[in-house]
């Protein structure tokens, strides 16, 4: 991506990718950053103090891209929250398969406090508090009770983001010739199971006594 007048800023963060791609955050230095942009090695330095804080820039858009990817998977009228739900893990588990360069920058070990970068904290937080939303959907539809939420949202996010990190990580042997879309299929149906769970809860509870007539 060549450098053009007021877009600094997102060249760098495209030859960082670029970088990151090829050999992770080892392999990313500003001015390897600079040299993709094609500035000065002294030109990154008017957006990041260092090499970690443009890490943090690319995590937090990472972090930006994922929730739009999230939205967009429910935004064709998926009215069902257990749905809602297994759609939102599926579009994770893409995001990460799409995105590899970004997705270990968002969870690696080179931002260790993410509260230190304002923005990549607030991004981050985001993206959990929508899967918390997904799942206080399913206390409104009464599948469970409002102080469930946190474990399930532990359970959920370490469920696709293990799925994810196995397959980027090569980890994920299901077949000889796995596509990626062999497995999203996959991934849907093991968040299906997850979202049966729910639905089960649901028949388990008491249900309210009809009123006389």
């Amino acid at each position: 991506m060549a450098y053009h007048h007021g877009d600094l800023r997102r060249a760098l963060l495209h030859g960082a990718i670029e970088l990151l791609a090829e050999g992770g955050p080892a392999h990313l230095t500003m001015r390897g950053a600079a040299q993709r942009a094609g500035v000065s090695p002294a030109a990154p330095y008017r957006h990041f103090t260092d090499k970690r804080a443009m890490l943090a820039a690319v995590a937090e858009e990472g972090f930006l891209a994922l929730e739009r990817a999230c939205v967009a998977a429910v935004a064709d009228g998926v009215d069902d929250p257990v749905e809602a739900f297994w759609h939102r893990g599926v579009a994770y588990v893409q995001f990460a398969i799409e995105n590899p360069a970004h997705y270990r920058v968002m969870f690696g070990p080179e931002i260790p406090d993410k509260r230190a970068y304002a923005d990549l904290y607030r991004a981050a937080t985001m993206a959990y508090e929508a899967l918390r939303a997904s799942l206080r959907a399913c206390v409104t539809a009464g599948l469970f009770g409002e102080e469930e939420i946190e474990i399930r949202a532990m359970r959920a996010w370490a469920v696709v983001h293990g799925l994810a990190t196995l397959f980027i990580d090569g980890q994920m042997n299901l077949e000889d010739a796995v596509t990626r879309q062999a497995f999203l299929v996959r991934v849907g149906a093991v968040l299906r199971l997850e979202a049966n769970v729910l639905e089960k809860a649901a028949d388990a509870l008491p249900r309210p006594a009809r009123p006389k007539v």
